[in-house]
C-alpha cells in the first residue's frame, strides 16, 4: 500500500516538476502506442491542476498533439512491417491476436472513420493505429481524423479536472488523483457516451454532406 502511495506522489510530482503540458504529451504519446498508460490517469490530473482555463487549452493540444505522435508511431510500424510481424511477434508488444481480430473487426465495419470514433473507446483507440498502417490508409486522412477524434477525448478528459477544480476548491491534487483512480472511469461513462455519440453524428453528418455535395457535382 504504502508503495502505491509513493508511487502516486511520484507520478503527480513528474507533472508538476516537468510541466503539465509536456507530461500530458509524453502521456498521451505513450498512451497511443503499446504503452499501457490510460489517458484518463493523464489528462484529468493536469486539468485539474491547471490555473487558468488557457492552460487548460494548451493541455488539450498538447494532449491531442501526444496522441496524434504516438498514432502515427503505431501506423508507421504497421505499415513497414506488415500484420504478419505482429501475428508472430504482435504478443510482445501486448498485441495477441484476439486484440488483432478486434481491431479488424472494428476496421471492418467503420472503415477509415474507424480511427476517428475508435480514439474514444476503450481499449480500441490505442491499437485503431494498426490496421490503418496495415491498410496503408492516407497519411493527411489519417492524421486528421486522429486528431479530431483525440482532441474530443482529450478535451472531455481535460474538462472533467478542471471541473473539479473550479467545484471543489479546497480539494487539492492528491485527493483528486486518489478519487480518479476509484470513481473517474464509472463517473464518466455519460461524458464518454455522449462523446461517442457527438463524433458518430459528426461523422454521420459529414458522410452525408460529401454525397449530397457528390451528387449536385455531377448535376
Amino acid at each position: 500500500m504504502q508503495l502505491i502511495h509513493n508511487f502516486i506522489f511520484w507520478y503527480l510530482g513528474l507533472g508538476t516538476k516537468i510541466g503539465w503540458p509536456l507530461f500530458v504529451f509524453i502521456g498521451m504519446t505513450l498512451e497511443s502506442t503499446f504503452f499501457p498508460l490510460p489517458s484518463e490517469f493523464v489528462v484529468p490530473p493536469a486539468g485539474f491542476d491547471s490555473k487558468s482555463l488557457f492552460a487548460v487549452v494548451m493541455i488539450i493540444l498538447c494532449g491531442t498533439g501526444g496522441s496524434v505522435a504516438g498514432g502515427l508511431i503505431n501506423y508507421g510500424l504497421a505499415c513497414y512491417l506488415g500484420r504478419p510481424f505482429f501475428e508472430k511477434y504482435g504478443k510482445y508488444l501486448l498485441v495477441n491476436a484476439k486484440r488483432l481480430e478486434q481491431m479488424d473487426r472494428f476496421w471492418a465495419r467503420y472503415g477509415e472513420a474507424s480511427t476517428f470514433i475508435g480514439r474514444v473507446v476503450p481499449g480500441v483507440r490505442h491499437l485503431i493505429s494498426l490496421p490503418a498502417g496495415m491498410a496503408r490508409m492516407s497519411l493527411s486522412k489519417f492524421i486528421f481524423y486522429t486528431g479530431i477524434g483525440s482532441g474530443m477525448w482529450v478535451t472531455v478528459l481535460a474538462l472533467i479536472g478542471w471541473y473539479f477544480h473550479v467545484m471543489f476548491p479546497t480539494m487539492t491534487l492528491a485527493d483528486f488523483d486518489a478519487w480518479s483512480r476509484e470513481q473517474l472511469k464509472s463517473d464518466m461513462m455519460p461524458w464518454l457516451g455522449a462523446a461517442i455519440a457527438a463524433m458518430i453524428a459528426c461523422y454521420v453528418g459529414w458522410v452525408v454532406w460529401r454525397r449530397k455535395r457528390a451528387a449536385t457535382e455531377i448535376q
